[in-house]
């Protein structure tokens, strides 16, 4: 396994508010996964913390063979996350391991099998990043301003396009 799949986040992927269908059989989608940012929302308590993230994001498929077998193990879809520097790029954060190397910070989840029967599918990712995960983010973030690049693995370990976040403030 790879330096950043060391890494001790415990992630939660959810699919809820997603709906998932086959696509009218007129409607021709490209094989390929196709992924898009949609929204994300930020929850906070009355005292203004930060109780949690959601980033939600939209995919097509259209051969249907996103996602992983129970068996699986892996992982297939990422999460990047990067960090706005003083000087206003953006650059990948990083955490130190024990024996003091850098590693990228990627969320990884596995998105279970989303259509059986090879038919073309769309719907919406909720990912959702935890209260302590957001407050490490902040923590450790130059100016508070973080986006995530996104991107999955079909089930041929094809990838699917990288998408972007827009900037979001966790302070």
């Amino acid at each position: 396994m790879n330096a950043i799949a060391k890494i001790q986040f415990f992630f939660i992927i959810t699919l809820v508010g997603v709906i998932f269908f086959s696509c009218d059989p007129n409607e021709k989608l490209p094989a390929e996964t196709i992924l898009e940012y949609h929204d994300h929302q930020i929850y906070r308590n009355e005292a203004g913390k930060i109780l949690g993230l959601n980033l939600q994001i939209h995919f097509q498929d259209g051969d249907g063979n996103i996602g992983l077998s129970d068996y699986e193990t892996t992982y297939n879809l990422y999460a990047n996350l990067f960090d706005k520097q003083l000087d206003g790029t953006f650059a990948p954060m990083q955490i130190q391991d024990t024996m003091g190397v850098w590693h990228d910070i990627v969320f990884a989840y596995s998105v279970p099998v989303l259509s059986t029967d090879k038919s073309s599918v769309k719907g919406m990712f909720d990912i959702s990043i935890s209260e302590f995960e957001v407050e490490f983010m902040s923590i450790y973030s130059k100016r508070g301003v973080i986006l995530f690049k996104i991107f999955m693995y079909d089930h041929d370990l094809i990838p699917s396009d990288t998408i972007e976040t827009p900037e979001i403030s966790i302070r």
